[in-house]
């Protein structure tokens, strides 16, 4: 049994949905969303994000250098030959539109809760000051089953629900064994680079924005 500590994901405070927020004409952006200490991104040189082959994670060791810096230097990647087809991928993308798109009233149903982390809303939210983004999150854990919300995940529309449990199982013969063989050479690889790779939950969990 999973120590409760473990699988505890921490809280957020409730903020506004920003698709209603956008809805209504607005002079300016509300403070809380405007980030004067950053840069503004160039639109006309966009960024490299990473890509990790997930074919060649196995048989090369720049592979897994790729894969390490991203998760030390992005904390996420682009990840091809994953074997999941571009046919799910669009469903899985249709589906979710259509989620963020319910009216308000019904994505009220799978709000953050006070004290959790998942829900509709942003994460890590701990002050009334703190900067948000200009966008909306639905974050909820999928897999091991027994870790399910039982408020959220089971309420989902049901084609959601079935794309969101066949997502990550269909690539489980290629995708799951791959990872899993080469956890261990992540791990220590990681670990001989001063960092760590290993998240240690066994949750595989949804992040949708």
């Amino acid at each position: 049994m999973e120590d409760p500590e473990l699988t505890k994901l921490g809280s957020s405070l409730q903020v506004a949905c920003v698709q209603e927020l956008a809805k209504n004409p607005i002079a300016a952006i509300p403070p809380r969303y405007l980030r004067p200490d950053q840069e503004p991104t160039n639109a006309t040189s966009p960024l490299s994000i990473p890509v990790i082959d997930l074919q060649k994670l196995l048989s090369t060791s720049h592979q897994l250098d790729s894969l390490h810096a991203a998760c030390r230097d992005w904390g996420f990647f682009q990840l091809m030959n994953h074997g999941v087809s571009e046919s799910l991928i669009d469903k899985v993308k249709a589906e979710v539109e259509g989620f963020f798109n319910l009216p308000i009233e019904e994505k009220r149903k799978y709000w953050q809760r006070p004290g959790e982390m998942e829900g509709f809303g942003q994460a890590f939210v701990v002050s009334e000051e703190q900067k948000l983004d200009w966008g909306d999150l639905f974050y909820t854990t999928i897999l091991p089953k027994h870790l399910r919300k039982p408020h959220l995940f089971p309420r989902l529309p049901l084609p959601l629900r079935f794309v969101a449990i066949t997502s990550p199982l269909l690539g489980q013969g290629n995708i799951g064994r791959i990872f899993s063989s080469t956890q261990g050479a992540v791990n220590e690889h990681s670990r001989s680079n001063g960092g760590s790779s290993k998240d240690g939950h066994g949750r595989h969990e949804s992040v949708v924005r």
